[in-house]
């Protein structure tokens, strides 16, 4: 059954992700339509000026030809809207994205003006041009296209440049004829030696390919200017050109200025990490009880009662430690039988609940019934490590151990929503701040609904530990890498995005150890801190004078010992001190006794865990094309 269960979530799983992947992967899917396949583009023709503020005034002139009649009524041309751009310096590639804005100035054709709009399709500026049903008619147009592209602050302190798709990558058929001119805004220096072209997968071209012509000119206002000019002949279906042109820092009139939600997220990621820190150290912010020398642990309380206590909850060591309690107080007799199982036997009934604290009624009424739980079929308990202990009654016996007061749970409930709440708002201003320069907030809010659920599955969820974390990391880790690698911003975008990811992951997985404590447990604390710091630095003296005056003082302490991870440290004191190992530990060390009985029984019994006790890659800036790495990608469609 639980195998036909985790085959049918694996299912679901892989349908689910399925319709989130393949919507990008269709973009990247270039097949041909009738509307593509009937143009021919007989030339492109472009002229770039370059203002100071690094934006840019284009004009590009697209001559082409329709091969048949009634099929187009114009063209699309994309143009990105974000690029990851990637310089490459002495063989190194220094990749920024960027979110650029765009302004259409006008449409022509054949001289006169032409019907356009622009849209936005995801990481790309649509240019429509043609109304729907002006189908043309075969034979040869020339579109104007002017417009202004803005590409942004400087994110480079040590150098300017303009990197930038002179050619884009993504028409579907072949261009005839190519040129460009770009005029920068002033005259630069050494512009052979810092210019370089590319194409295809970063393949660089030589200046001669592009026929490059560098001249200079002066404007109507007296400046004079750098130009370049350049051309190419039959350039294949998705093929283009990137130009890359190093110039000294500060060449362009530049600021960065961040968003403010930059600083926001920032400023709510401190804030996150502190409260969750504050949140989890909460319960040392009560009036702490002082702490006394202690030589025995508080009267009346247990093992368990000494975990509450101690920690705040309880382990499953905390549930051996108690039956070596028994074990002390001869209410039974631990026999190993080999490695692999172990035997209980009872010696004596449960002894009566009487003249005990109001506060550790409930407590010992709940071990009783742990303890009749054990032998309810008889005097001997027998566990193998590889069989299962299907017994209702001790299961169930154990959660009451386990389970928290009314008002313990519910403080601890809040506590833990609050530490949760606060792991997912780094996170969810981030998305924000996302949405403010690109959009699609919605996509991923959704998105986020994934690893939030896998982690409350990790965290509070009694199912085996390996399924946790394979389901979980497919179920949450998946789309939280995914929403990662597919926002792209910048500003250390995706630094920022790790950094909230992990407070994501983190406080989730801190949640769970809030420690909550009632009243009665925090006005014992002093006494069973005291306790633990008398064993951990007790001196052979005084221990020898407790034995001598309680011979059985160490056999009555070995199980809060181990509760406090020092038996190793007090066998080896009472070893000095010539004291043998108690007799319910049949000769061994307490660590191979209290590990026997974890394995064992504690592991082994159905319906119950100690959890129950914590309550298409948008790669190269979107482009479709194989990309050179330069701004203002993209391409032409027929329309």
């Amino acid at each position: 059954m639980a195998k036909r269960f985790s085959f049918m979530v694996f299912a679901f799983m892989v349908a689910l992700f399925g319709t989130i992947i393949f919507p990008y992967n269709t973009q990247t899917t270039n097949a041909l339509s009738i509307k593509d396949s009937n143009i021919v583009y007989n030339s492109i023709d472009k002229l770039i000026e370059i203002k100071e503020n690094k934006v840019l005034n284009i004009t590009e002139t697209i001559t082409l030809t329709y091969k048949k009649s009634g099929i187009n009524v114009g063209l699309s041309r994309h143009i990105s809207r974000i690029n990851k751009v990637t310089r490459i310096v002495n063989g190194d590639k220094i990749a920024k994205t960027y979110v650029h804005t765009l302004k259409l100035e006008s449409v022509t054709m054949n001289g006169e003006d032409e019907y356009s709009f622009v849209e936005r399709d995801g990481d790309y500026y649509v240019i429509n041009i043609g109304a729907d049903g002006d189908y043309k008619s075969a034979g040869q147009y020339v579109y104007e296209i002017n417009y202004t592209y803005n590409l942004g602050e400087d994110f480079i302190s040590s150098f300017d440049d303009f990197t930038f798709d002179l050619m884009d990558y993504d028409y579907l058929t072949s261009v005839e004829n190519f040129s460009a001119t770009i005029k920068l805004p002033k005259l630069a220096s050494d512009i052979l030696d810092n210019l370089t072209f590319r194409t295809n997968d970063f393949e660089g071209l030589g200046h001669e390919a592009v026929n490059l012509n560098v001249s200079s000119e002066i404007d109507e206002n007296g400046t004079t200017k750098s130009v370049l000019r350049l051309n190419m002949q039959d350039i294949p279906a998705q093929t283009g050109l990137t130009i890359q042109l190093l110039l000294p820092n500060n060449f362009f009139d530049t600021n960065f200025v961040p968003h403010p939600l930059y600083y926001v997220t920032i400023a709510v990621s401190i804030v996150a990490v502190i409260g969750i820190i504050l949140l989890l150290f909460s319960h040392k912010f009560h009036k702490k009880e002082i702490v006394t020398v202690e030589f025995y642990p508080p009267k009346n309380c247990s093992a368990i009662d000494v975990a509450k206590i101690y920690r705040g909850k309880v382990k499953p060591k905390d549930f051996t430690a108690l039956i070596l309690e028994w074990a002390s107080k001869k209410l039974i007799k631990i026999e190993l039988v080999d490695k692999k199982m172990v035997k209980l036997v009872k010696l004596q009934d449960f002894p009566k609940i009487e003249n005990i604290p109001d506060e550790l009624v409930k407590s010992k009424l709940n071990e009783h019934e742990l303890f009749d739980a054990f032998f309810a079929g008889g005097d001997t308990f027998v566990a193998k490590k590889n069989k299962v202990i299907k017994n209702t009654k001790l299961a169930e016996a154990l959660r009451k151990i386990y389970k928290q007061e009314d008002e313990t749970k519910k403080n601890s409930f809040i506590l833990r929503m609050a530490v949760s709440i606060l792991a997912v708002l780094p996170i969810l201003f981030q998305i924000i701040w996302y949405n403010a320069f690109v959009g699609g907030a919605f996509f991923y809010l959704i998105i986020l609904i994934f690893p939030i659920i896998a982690l409350l599955v990790l965290t509070y969820t009694p199912i085996p530990w390996w399924f946790k974390l394979i389901w979980c990391s497919f179920f949450g880790g998946l789309p939280l890498g995914m929403m990662i690698s597919f926002m792209f911003i910048p500003y250390d975008f995706l630094y920022l995005s790790i950094i909230t990811a992990l407070i994501l992951i983190v406080g989730f997985c801190l949640a769970p150890l809030v420690k909550v404590f009632t009243k009665f447990e925090r006005s014992m604390q002093g006494k069973v801190i005291g306790f633990k710091n008398f064993l951990k630095v007790a001196e052979l003296d005084k221990l020898n004078a407790l034995v001598q005056d309680d011979p059985e003082y160490f056999y009555h302490i070995l199980p809060y010992c181990y509760i406090f991870n020092l038996t190793d440290k007090m066998e080896e004191k009472f070893k000095a001190l010539n004291v043998e190992n108690p007799d319910y530990l049949n000769g061994n060390s307490t660590a191979i006794v209290a590990g026997c009985i974890g394995s064992v029984i504690t592991h082994r019994i159905v319906g119950f865990s100690s959890s129950s006790s914590s309550s298409s890659f948008r790669g190269g800036g979107g482009r479709r094309g194989s990309s050179g790495g330069g701004a203002g990608g993209g391409g032409a469609r027929g329309r």
